[in-house]
């Protein structure tokens, strides 16, 4: 019987087993962070990351109330730059 205090219990189906070893699972890579995380990877406040996607300059998704900046869009921006409107 599998017992979740036992240290050596085992669940009694195969599929909930975890096929790879405990020190190869890697987390998977996120698809869009947050602006606060943005601000970070960019090296740039949050203000300015809000700013920047209100001005359209850097490309974001609405989730509901959340604000996503796509890892690629970051990608991007680290190579290439903002392109900012000078008016």
């Amino acid at each position: 019987m599998y017992s979740p205090m036992h240290p050596h219990a085992q669940p009694s189906v195969p599929e909930l087993r975890s096929r790879a070893e405990p020190g190869e699972r890697k987390p998977p890579k996120p698809l869009a962070v947050g602006v606060n995380e943005a601000a970070k990877i960019l090296g740039i406040s949050p203000w300015t990351t809000r700013c920047y996607v209100t001005q359209g300059a850097l490309r974001a998704v609405h989730v509901g109330r959340r604000v996503l900046v796509p890892m690629e869009v970051l990608g991007k921006v680290v190579l290439e730059g903002v392109k900012r409107n000078n008016s």
